[in-house]
């Protein structure tokens, strides 16, 4: 899942990061893809500033810092919220742009092939 702090002034932005925390509980139990989070770092206004927005939210999964834009390019983002499911292999199954009902996020894990899941 790709983001930025400044979401949260469109969107509840803290709500949508601790469903995630639901999500990995979820996908822990049932053996779908673990989440992992990335800050596209390079259009916040600074590494510190994502850090005191994540500081409080306690968030049981990774999330990572996008310093310079070529994850998120490698992963064909294009939008923020915007989720890919990743093969084991690196091969992107699917992608999503915007924010994802839970449901609907575990229904999109639970569609990957298993060889996909990892």
């Amino acid at each position: 899942m790709f983001f930025a702090t400044w979401l949260s002034e469109t969107s509840d932005l803290r709500s949508e990061l601790e469903l995630g925390n639901a999500y990995t509980a979820y996908a822990r139990q049932h053996g779908l893809p673990a989440l992992t989070a990335v800050d596209e770092t390079v259009v916040e206004p600074s590494a510190a500033t994502v850090r005191a927005y994540l500081a409080g939210l306690g968030l049981h999964y990774p999330v990572g810092m996008d310093t310079t834009g070529r994850v998120a390019d490698g992963y064909g983002v294009q939008d923020q919220p915007w989720f890919t499911l990743v093969s084991a292999s690196g091969k992107i199954l699917w992608s999503h742009d915007g924010w994802l009902p839970l449901p609907a996020l575990e229904s999109a894990a639970r569609r990957t092939p298993p060889e996909g899941r990892h």
